[in-house]
């Protein structure tokens, strides 16, 4: 069996602009406002809260590269 082929990264690479959080957050913000100005709270404002969630997930996994920060890491070995 062959060694597989190495895949070289460039170390300056850019990464993707992350340029769409500058609009969604603004827009969740506008959506609460005028669902909380014209609205009481009802199944609506649970799927709008399902879909900031749902945002605010995919924004920490896409910021944070999909890995866990160390601050929530245990130490190795102790409790």
């Amino acid at each position: 069996m062959s060694e597989p082929p190495l895949i070289e990264h460039n170390p300056h690479e850019k990464r993707p602009t992350n340029a769409i959080w500058w609009f969604m957050w603004p827009a969740i913000a506008l959506l609460w406002a005028w669902y909380l100005y014209f609205y009481e709270f009802d199944w609506p404002s649970v799927a709008i809260g399902g879909l900031t969630m749902g945002v605010l997930v995919i924004w920490g996994t896409e910021i944070t590269g999909n890995k866990v920060p160390e601050s929530w890491r245990k130490a190795a070995g102790g409790r």
